[in-house]
C-alpha cells in the first residue's frame, strides 16, 4: 500500500475523532529488545497516523545508548532522546560495590538482593547490562534513587490519564474496561530487561494506585524467551531466562499471604507488591511443539510490533483490553500467561523468487556471458581487430610518423647546420689552424644535444600513444573491451578472443619493427664508417692547408664531414624511432596480456558462480521451503509448481537481467574486479 504525504497509507483515512478514542496507553520497552520494538512501533504509528497519537506514550529504557531505527519508506524513524528513549546507563557500579563493601549500613535497599562480588566488565555501566540481571536491576535502582526516573513515569501516566478524561469528556465508558493500559516489552535473555521488568510493572501499578486508577489500569507483559535469539550462545542467556521465569511465576502465582514481602524498597520510596505484576503476560518463544524453530528475530519483532499496535491503536485493542482486565479480576490466585494467537497462510514467495533467480543466473552466464563464437561472429571479430588497429594507426609507417612528430605536429628536425654554431658565417670565422679541432668538437657537442632532445621527445610521444591506446574514451582499448564484453551477443568470450587476436597482430607488428630496426642498425654502421673516413680526410686536409699547400681544400672536406655527421644523426634517430616503436608495442602487448588474464579470471569466476554458487543458493531456499512444509505437515509448493513459475517468466527475466547488466556503468566489464561471491550476489540482485 503506497504511503501519501505525512506517512498515511494511500486509500486509508483516519479521522481525528478516531485518534482521540484510542485507549490511553503507556508502552515501556526495556533493554535492546524493548528499544528495537518501540522504534519499529513508532514507525507504524507515523505510517498510520502521521505521528504518535497523544493518547500513546513510548518510553524505552536501556543502558546502551545505541540508536535503533524504524522505517516508513525511505524515512528513518528514531526514538526521541530524553522523551521516548531514556538512558539508564552511566551507572557507577564500581563505586557502589566499593561502598557496599566498606560501609556495612549503606544502601539497605540493595543489600537484600545485590551480590557485591559480581564481576564487572566496566566500572561505569555503559555498554548494556552485560547479560547480568543484577546489573540491569542496579541501573534501574540507581536512576530511581538519583535521577528522578519515577517522576518520568508519574508524568507520563498523569498525561495519559488526562488524555483519557478529555476523550470521555467526563463520561465513564464501561466498554473500555481500563482507564490506562501499560505494556512492558522486554526479553528474558539479557541483563537490562530481565533484571527490571517486574520492578517496572510494580512501579507503574504503585503510581496508578496513588492517583486512583489502580483498579482500572491493566499492565500487560510481552516477554521474549532466550530461544528466540538463536545467534547468541544459549548457555550464556538461558540462566537469565530460567531465573526470570521463576521470579515471574512466583509473583504471578503466589497469593499475598504466601509472599515473604509485601513491598519493594527503592530507597526514596517503596511500592506494594501484593497483587500480580501483570494482568496478563505473553511469553513469546520461537520453538514449536515439535521442537522446530519457526521464526527468527527478524520475523518475530514485526509480530510483536503488530500485536502491540493492534492492542493500542484499534477498537479491537479496546475490546481485548476489557477482556484482559476482566480476566485479571476473575482468576485471582492463578498465573495468567498467554502467547500470541497467530494464524497465517505463508506462501514462500521470497524463496521461490530466489530459486528462479538462481536458475536465471545460470542461463545468463552459460548461454550469454560465456557463449562461444559462431563462425560468422568469428570472422566479424577478425575484421574488427584490423579495424580497431587501423583506427589507432597501428602500422609501421603510421607508428613511426606519430612517434617522430613534435608538439607542433611537425616532424622532429635533426639538422646540424640549423644550429647557429655551425652556420656558414660562424664556420668562416674559424682560423684554419683551429678548424679541425673546433668543428669536430662542435659536431660532437651538437649531435649529443640533438640526440638527447630527440630521444626525450620519442619517449614522450611513446607514453602518450600508449596511454591514448589504452584509455582514450572514444577509441581506447578498455572502452572497446568493455563494449565487447557487455554489448555483443557473445558476451565475455568475444572480449577475450578479441584481446588474443589483438596481441597476435601486435606481435606480428613487433617482428616487422625488429626487421626495420635491424636494417636501420646496419645502415647506421655503414654511415659510421663513412663518418670516420671523412673525419680523417678533414683532419688530413686541414694539416695540408696549414703547410700552405696550393691544392689544399679543408672547407670541402669539412662540408663532407658535416654531411656524413648529419647522415649519422638521422640514421641514429631512425634507429631510436624503431626502438621506441618496439617498446611501445611491447608495453601495449603487456597491458593486453594483463587485461586478458583478468578477463579469463572473470570467466573462471563466472563458471564457478554458475556451477557452484547458484546451486548452493538454490539449495538453501529449497531447504527453507521443505522446512516450511514439515512444520505445516503438508506441501505448500511442489517442484513442479516452481518449474512452472520459472518457465512462465524465465524469458522476460533473462532479457531483463541482460539489459540491467548492459545499462550498468561498465556493463559486464564492471564485474572484472569482483570476487566470485560478490559476482554471484550481484547477478542474483539483477535476476530478482
Amino acid at each position: 500500500m503506497a504511503a501519501t504525504e505525512g506517512g498515511i497509507p494511500e486509500g486509508v483515512e483516519f479521522k481525528e475523532a478516531e485518534r482521540e478514542e484510542l485507549q490511553p496507553t503507556l508502552i515501556v520497552g526495556l533493554g535492546g529488545t524493548g528499544k528495537m520494538v518501540l522504534a519499529r512501533l513508532k514507525a507504524r504509528y507515523v505510517e498510520t497516523f502521521g505521528d504518535v497519537p497523544q493518547t500513546i506514550k513510548l518510553m524505552a529504557l536501556d543502558i546502551d545508548v545505541k540508536e535503533e531505527k524504524g522505517h516508513v519508506g525511505e524515512q528513518e524513524i528514531v526514538l526521541e532522546p530524553g522523551e521516548e528513549f531514556i538512558d539508564i546507563g552511566d551507572v557507577p557500579a564500581g563505586d557502589i560495590i566499593n561502598k557496599l563493601r566498606s560501609r556495612p549500613g549503606s544502601m539497605p535497599e540493595l543489600r537484600g538482593w545485590f551480590n557485591s562480588d559480581v564481576l564487572l566488565q566496566e566500572k561505569n555501566l555503559r555498554r548494556g547490562g552485560q547479560q547480568n540481571r543484577q546489573l540491569g536491576r542496579l541501573a534501574l535502582f540507581w536512576h530511581l534513587r538519583t535521577k528522578g526516573l519515577k517522576n518520568r513515569f508519574e508524568s507520563a501516566i498523569m498525561q495519559l490519564r488526562q488524555q483519557g478524561l478529555l476523550a470521555r469528556r467526563g463520561e465513564i465508558d464501561e466498554s473500555r474496561g481500563s482507564e490506562l493500559n501499560v505494556f512492558v516489552v522486554s526479553s528474558l535473555a539479557g541483563g537490562t530487561g530481565s533484571g527490571a521488568f517486574i520492578d517496572i510493572a510494580y512501579i507503574v501499578r504503585g503510581i496508578g494506585q496513588g492517583i486512583g486508577i489502580g483498579d482500572t489500569m491493566s499492565v500487560i507483559g510481552i516477554l521474549v524467551t532466550p530461544r528466540v535469539f538463536d545467534a547468541v550462545k544459549q548457555e550464556n542467556i538461558q540462566p537469565n531466562g530460567l531465573a526470570s521465569l521463576q521470579e515471574l511465576d512466583y509473583f504471578m502465582a503466589l497469593s499475598p499471604d504466601q509472599r515473604k514481602s509485601r513491598k519493594i524498597d527503592y530507597g526514596p520510596f517503596s511500592v506494594p507488591c501484593i497483587e500480580r505484576p501483570f494482568n496478563i503476560c505473553y511469553l513469546v518463544d520461537a520453538i514449536s511443539e515439535t521442537g522446530r524453530t519457526l521464526v527468527g528475530t527478524e520475523n518475530l519483532f514485526p509480530m510483536l510490533v503488530d500485536s502491540v499496535f493492534i492492542q493500542s491503536a484499534s477498537r479491537m485493542g479496546a475490546t481485548a483490553a476489557s477482556m484482559i482486565n476482566n480476566i485479571g479480576r476473575v482468576l485471582t490466585g492463578y498465573s495468567v500467561f498467554s502467547t500470541f494467537g497467530v494464524a497465517s497462510l505463508v506462501f514462500p514467495a521470497r524463496q521461490i523468487m530466489s530459486i528462479c533467480a538462481a536458475r536465471v543466473g545460470r542461463v545468463v552466464i552459460d548461454e550469454h556471458l560465456l557463449a562461444g563464437l559462431s563462425s560468422e561472429a568469428d570472422a566479424d571479430l577478425a575484421t574488427e581487430v584490423g579495424r580497431f588497429l587501423a583506427s589507432q594507426e597501428f602500422d609501421y609507417d603510421s607508428l613511426v610518423r606519430n612517434l617522430t612528430t613534435g608538439p607542433d605536429k611537425r616532424r622532429i628536425l635533426l639538422n646540424l647546420r640549423a644550429d647557429d654554431r655551425l652556420k656558414d658565417a660562424r664556420l668562416a670565422s674559424i682560423d684554419k689552424s683551429q678548424m679541425y679541432i673546433q668543428v669536430t668538437r662542435l659536431v660532437d657537442e651538437i649531435s649529443a644535444e640533438w640526440e638527447a632532445r630527440a630521444r626525450e621527445q620519442l619517449a614522450t610521444n611513446r607514453d602518450e600513444l600508449v596511454t591514448a591506446f589504452l584509455h582514450d574514451p572514444a577509441s581506447g582499448l578498455h572502452p572497446k573491451v568493455e563494449d565487447l564484453a557487455s554489448n555483443r551477443p557473445q558476451g565475455l568470450r568475444s572480449a577475450i578472443e578479441f584481446l588474443g587476436r589483438l596481441r597476435s597482430r601486435l606481435e606480428t607488428l613487433d617482428a616487422d619493427l625488429e626487421r626495420e630496426r635491424a636494417t636501420a642498425e646496419v645502415g647506421k654502421r655503414t654511415v659510421e664508417g663513412q663518418l670516420r673516413s671523412s673525419r680523417d680526410d678533414f683532419e688530413h686536409e686541414v694539416a695540408r692547408a696549414q703547410k700552405f699547400l696550393r691544392f689544399a681544400n679543408p672547407e670541402a672536406k669539412r662540408d663532407q664531414y658535416l654531411r656524413d655527421a648529419q647522415a649519422l644523426l638521422e640514421r641514429t634517430f631512425q634507429m631510436d624511432s624503431h626502438a621506441a616503436a618496439k617498446q611501445m608495442v611491447a608495453n601495449i602487448v603487456e597491458a593486453i596480456t594483463r587485461l586478458r588474464e583478468r578477463l579469463i579470471l572473470l570467466e573462471n569466476n563466472l563458471r564457478w558462480v554458475s556451477e557452484s554458487f547458484m546451486d548452493q543458493k538454490r539449495d538453501i531456499f529449497e531447504k527453507e521451503i521443505d522446512e516450511l512444509d514439515v512444520v505445516r505437515r503438508k506441501p505448500i509448493v511442489t517442484k513442479a509448481d516452481v518449474d512452472a513459475i520459472y518457465e512462465e517468466h524465465k524469458d522476460g527475466a533473462i532479457h531483463r537481467v541482460l539489459e540491467d547488466i548492459r545499462s550498468t556503468e561498465g556493463g559486464m566489464y564492471s564485474f572484472i574486479d569482483l570476487s566470485g561471491d560478490e559476482m554471484g550476489n550481484r547477478l542474483l540482485e539483477h535476476a530478482h
